[in-house]
């Protein structure tokens, strides 16, 4: 039959109808003229009891079709990481495969580049029906309209998340209560009915009908599908959780496991975060790697308090979540908290609080044991305890400057790190932290006025907070690792190890912090020297990927914006369009913020590299062991890594088709002669010049930069073809030439200052990848050289 009440075009059985929807006729209902019927995926990643795949098959059944099914990672998510994306690759690599084996095609696509459209934008001008997910949580539901304006057929979505279609629930409810009396009756209808064999026959699609850049994952194991996320413009700062492999049989194996060993006393279990008294399953819930509706038939079945509170909590508070997304178009927005929320929270506002940033959070560093371990665990683990994450959320209130920051920093923290973030259920979680599904309480607080209280101190009473801890260490997959090279890419690379849990130790020839970043001091004063910041001159910090990084920087005083007037190669003095700025109290500062927490042993000077039996060695000139690990980073100049690469070359991957050794060789680095002067207080018009004659490209007068005293102090930096030409003579020859070339840039003659040769100061041509690894992958390499000369560049590939 075709069901007239949504004027579906196409027969289906009635448990497909109920969950479907007709929300775009076509741009040409008429006369639809498509070849394919399409079948867009994005959370119901399953072969078992996908509807959303029965009714593209039906559809392309009726019409006689071919069928594509397809996923794709061409939306531009918020929190794109690598912890997400290869969750999700291996669960779409297994999805392809199974539906191979039945005969039915599937494309994948990866994220998409400016210059062509996204696979899923090439099948939709073709798409005779186009059906998807029903799936409330923004930016989805807009990005399925804007999909459906574009197909000349109809587009049909499809509820796989809910026993009960949000379609069906009556009315608008707030209170679990209320929600639970209105779909208590249907619910009971559904747990006792098994699901229909499933029927996916249909036409089926060519190759040729894939997009032009289809990924076949068939085949791909881990490392493959690692290094094909490493390649994506992703945030690789957080990295994938060992352990937790993405798919239909890892989710029906966990589901097993715990029905035969957990479910029964889940009731007694759940609450207490030291114990394996949950499921775990939620990130393979939220990604549809499992039926949500097998698992309330077999909770059902299976009975008891056990089973009666797991139901509690898959269809009462999981499903509340999504008909209240379904419902509030903008409930991810400051305005889906309660409106008596939002008074009691906006009353408060002008309270007395003690605000961290957001580096402060992200990494655990707020001093409250409860909560920092909590965050530990969300960062290491990609998941927290949901009744640890209630405490966890009504702690930021106290630690933000408004509640809207509060909302803000809820959805980072969870959506960036947990496994199972940016999901219906997780806006209900985080918004009853804010008031959602609760009631005003008569005691009034501080900050949160009449908001339910849960305090970190109550919750450490009743959680033996050193047996969490050991848990939380026990739950990751540790590794030793030696980082080469204790400058920015060096110093990010191994705080990033650091932060997953990782034993880090970092070594640096140098005497202290710094590298290109370094700061000089002179002068007699020692209370009060004479700072230049000789290398790096500014810190640009452009990217989406950092901004919420440079904003805590801010915060935190660690960097500061720069606004200086800036003379051109014309003579024109301006201001920055864009923000610049300059680390506190000097370059280097940047460095020393990032290696707080590690273990840094500087003057170590690595002359060599071995194998061991467990990983690497590295040797000082004279033989002498200077540490060992199973992991080593370098992140140090390409010559340099060229010169400890050379004996292992066999071992490394082809860049680019051609050997490591090649590829380092064709990288271009910059030298650059420094000069340091002072005593010149006479104003030139301008704080920065930039390329104002073909000798120099760098002059800035020291005291503009917020922050340091004035004494008169510019350092100059000469142009490239400048300092090849006098690269090899001697400093005193050297500065009186600088210095000379300074004068006629400043109107006045300085004294004589110093000078300092950097070799290799600005990468020109880099290697154009973001690191580069042995086949084994337990010797990176990575530095500004692999993507530029800037210090976003530096951090970037320290981080990949």
């Amino acid at each position: 039959m075709i069901l007239s009440g949504d004027s579906l075009p196409f027969e289906m059985p009635h448990h497909l109808a109920e969950r479907s929807s007709l929300i775009h006729p076509g741009t040409s209902p008429d006369d639809p003229g498509g070849d394919l019927v399409v079948c867009w995926l994005h959370h119901a990643c399953r072969i078992e009891e996908n509807p959303v795949l029965e009714v593209a098959a039906a559809a392309a059944r009726s019409i006689d079709r071919p069928l594509l099914v397809h996923a794709g990672f061409g939306g531009r998510h918020q929190f794109a990481n690598d912890r997400h994306t290869i969750f999700m690759l291996e669960g779409w690599a297994e999805l392809q495969r199974r539906l191979r084996d039945i005969g039915v095609k599937m494309s994948i696509s990866p994220p998409a580049s400016p210059d062509r459209p996204s696979g899923l934008r090439q099948l939709i001008e073709r798409a005779r029906v186009l059906v998807t997910e029903d799936f409330p949580r923004n930016p989805y539901p807009a990005w399925t309209y804007g999909m459906a304006e574009r197909a000349p057929g109809p587009t049909v979505t499809v509820d796989a998340s809910c026993l009960l279609p949000g379609r069906l629930v009556p009315g608008m409810h707030e209170r679990a209560f209320r929600f639970r009396s209105a779909c208590q009756r249907e619910w009971d209808a559904r747990l006792d009915r098994d699901w229909p064999a499933s029927d996916l026959t249909a036409p089926i699609a060519s190759e040729s009908d894939h997009p032009m850049d289809a990924l076949d994952l068939v085949g791909h194991d881990a490392i493959a599908l690692r290094d094909l996320a490493g390649r994506w413009p992703l945030d690789h700062s957080v990295g994938p959780v060992a352990g937790m492999t993405g798919g239909e049989s890892a989710a029906r194996l966990r589901w097993k496991t715990f029905l035969e060993g957990g479910l029964q006393t889940y009731d007694r279990r759940r609450n207490d975060a030291l114990v394996d008294g949950t499921s775990g399953l939620s990130p393979w819930i939220h990604h549809g790697m499992i039926s949500p509706f097998r698992l309330a038939r077999d909770a059902h079945r299976a009975g008891g308090d056990g089973g009666a509170k797991f139901l509690d909590e898959l269809l009462v508070w999981r499903e509340l979540s999504f008909h209240f997304c379904r419902g509030q178009h903008d409930h991810d927005e400051y305005e889906a908290i309660p409106a008596w929320a939002r008074e009691t929270l906006e009353s408060h506002a002008r309270d007395p609080r003690r605000c961290h940033s957001w580096e402060t959070l992200s990494r655990g560093r707020t001093g409250d044991a409860t909560w920092d371990l909590a965050q530990t665990s969300l960062r290491q683990r990609g998941w927290l305890h949901n009744n640890l994450r209630m405490t966890w959320g009504k702690a930021l209130a106290g630690w933000s400057r408004d509640p809207r920051q509060t909302l803000e920093r809820l959805l980072d923290l969870n959506d960036r790190f947990a496994m199972d973030g940016h999901d219906p259920n997780s806006i209900g979680g985080l918004l009853w932290c804010l008031g959602l599904f609760d009631r005003p309480f008569p005691e009034e607080n501080a900050v949160t006025g009449t908001l339910r209280t849960r305090s970190t101190t109550d919750h450490a009473r009743r959680l033996n907070l050193p047996r969490y801890a050991d848990r939380i260490r026990s739950g990751v997959q540790r590794a030793s690792v030696l980082v080469v090279g204790a400058g920015i890419a060096g110093s990010i690379a191994a705080r990033t190890l650091h932060d997953h849990g990782h034993t880090v130790t970092l070594l640096d020839k140098g005497r202290g912090p710094g590298g290109r970043l370094s700061t000089r001091r002179r002068g007699p004063d020692r209370e009060h020297p004479i700072r230049h910041d000789h290398g790096c001159q500014v810190l640009r910090l452009r990217g989406p990927l950092r901004s919420q990084l440079t904003r805590s920087w801010v915060e935190d005083g660690v960097v500061e914006a720069w606004n200086p007037r800036v003379r051109n190669a014309d003579g024109e003095v301006t201001t920055p369009d864009a923000p610049w700025y300059v680390a506190m109290p000097g370059m280097n500062g940047l460095v020393t913020h990032l290696q707080t927490d590690l273990r840094v042993k500087y003057q170590s000077t690595v002359a060599s590299l071995e194998r061991t039996d467990d990983g690497w060695r590295a040797l000082d000139s004279d033989g002498v062991s200077l540490g060992a690990a199973q992991r080593l980073v370098l992140a140090i100049p390409s010559h340099q890594a060229r010169n400890l690469l050379t004996p292992l070359e066999t071992e490394f991957e082809p860049v680019e088709r051609i050997s490591i050794l090649t590829a380092l060789d064709q990288v271009v680095v910059d030298p650059t002669w420094t000069l340091m002067i002072d005593g010149i207080h006479e104003d030139p018009g301008f704080d920065v010049a930039v390329d104002p004659t073909p000798e120099v490209r760098w002059l800035a007068r020291e005291a503009s930069r917020p922050g340091r005293e004035d004494h008169g102090a510019w350092t100059m930096h000469a142009s490239p073809d400048w300092t090849r030409a006098n690269l090899e003579f001697d400093r005193f020859e050297v500065e009186p030439r600088l210095r000379a070339l300074a004068a006629s840039l400043l109107g006045t003659e300085p004294a004589a200052g110093d000078v300092h040769r950097w070799r290799f100061a600005l990468t020109s041509k880099p290697l154009e990848v973001d690191h580069v690894a042995s086949r084994d992958r337990t010797l990176l390499a990575c530095g500004d050289w692999c993507l530029g000369g800037r210090v976003e560049h530096a951090l970037e590939s320290g981080i990949a």
